[in-house]
């Protein structure tokens, strides 16, 4: 099997894909030194095309031993791709990741035809640059209601931390920008009228190319920015670290006044969905982001539903609309259901649905229910 180094020099990552006597093997290698200089691969992306170029490798390794894979890469045909794939999909993996590994594995082989790629192969394997992999069927997104949201923040035992999920769910921001949010980000309330009831907010997106940050705009409601408010006036580690951080203080920080990481808010969501005996996979992250598109659909901010998708798209960072349309799937009965719902709990609008939550999952810190984590002495005797 393939070994794959990396490390990353002046925001740059190089991979360097090794066989098992850690000799070189050149085309991938070239391939990820060539998209790491395209603008459109992130680090992210980067990284996720030289795990699946290892997979196929190895596949290819195994298949036809004693063979170099830069050789076997050269001379394979389309039919020893399309067995490839034909394995994925008899081994479990979804349609639509199956055509993610298609997508990537007909970029390198093209490339390989290029003067770039060294004109290795005179063809792809790829014929009139079809795809090998059946479409995948889409799926409807999965979301959670308002009323699911606020059963599961009831499971958590510190405010802080019901303070992120109803963030995460008012926002619509992935993990990775959340940990990025200072708290001089959030909206001053002083400076706006008290009838206004949402706010921009800058968004600190995903890394680009050279790790560059995309910034955008999302909403937040005038709700949660009290609860913001409220949580670093009343919280003792967030009140001491307002000396440590000044003004570069992170909106949220974990129970020792500490920087957040993905993995901790992951492991937060993961630990209260067993604890209170529910599926982990229906309340992951991205399910708040789902949420939070279909809390906008059912909103008041604009009769036309397309105008709401733009609103979507915005928020949530899409490159295109297409991506945002998605939820086009959802039936217009289960848009009405839903806002219908609301109407019978008296919430008729974005804000109001942000003050239910607000008013129903608060937990004052005397109240808290158990202290979490180890002090700081005992987390380096580990």
């Amino acid at each position: 099997m393939l070994e794959i180094y990396k490390y990353q020099e002046n925001n740059k990552i190089e991979i360097i894909f090794f066989d098992d006597n850690m000799k070189v093997v050149v085309l991938p290698t070239k391939y990820m030194r060539y998209i790491s200089k395209v603008p459109r691969y992130s680090p992210k992306s980067i990284n996720q095309y030289a795990k699946i170029l290892k997979y196929f490798c190895d596949f290819l390794e195994k298949r036809y031993l004693n063979i170099s894979v830069d050789d076997i890469i050269c001379s394979i045909g389309s039919i020893v791709i399309g067995e490839y794939l034909v394995h994925l999909s008899n081994s479990g993996l979804e349609a639509s990741t199956v055509r993610n590994r298609d997508v990537i594995i007909k970029g390198f082989m093209e490339w390989l035809t290029t003067k770039d790629g060294g004109n290795v192969r005179e063809d792809s394997g790829y014929l009139n640059g079809r795809y090998k992999s059946p479409n995948p069927v889409k799926k409807l997104p999965k979301y959670l209601t308002v009323y699911e949201i606020i059963a599961f923040i009831k499971n958590l035992h510190d405010e802080s931390q019901r303070c992120i999920v109803h963030f995460l769910f008012d926002s619509g921001l992935r993990i990775s920008e959340l940990i990025r949010v200072k708290k001089s980000d959030i909206p001053n309330l002083d400076d706006s009228p008290d009838n206004s009831m949402y706010f921009s907010l800058e968004v600190r997106g995903s890394k680009g190319a050279g790790g560059n940050i995309k910034t955008r705009k999302t909403y937040i409601s005038r709700s949660m920015i009290q609860r913001i408010n409220r949580l670093h006036n009343q919280n003792k580690a967030y009140r001491r670290a307002k000396l440590k951080y000044g003004p570069d203080m992170p909106c949220f920080l974990n129970v020792h006044g500490e920087e957040l990481t993905i993995g901790a808010i992951q492991n937060l969501l993961h630990k209260a969905a067993k604890r209170a005996n529910l599926d982990p996979s229906k309340y992951t992250s991205h399910k708040y982001r789902h949420s939070f598109a279909i809390s906008v659909l059912i909103s008041e901010f604009d009769a036309d539903f397309i105008n709401k998708l733009v609103i979507v798209k915005e928020a949530l960072g899409h490159n295109h609309i297409k991506t945002t349309q998605i939820y086009t799937s959802i039936a217009p009965a289960e848009i009405k259901r839903l806002q219908e719902m609301n109407k019978i709990n008296e919430i008729f609008n974005r804000y109001e649905e942000s003050q239910k939550v607000y008013e129903e999952t608060y937990l004052p810190q005397k109240k808290h229910k158990e202290k979490r984590g180890r002090n700081k002495s005992a987390r380096n005797k580990s």
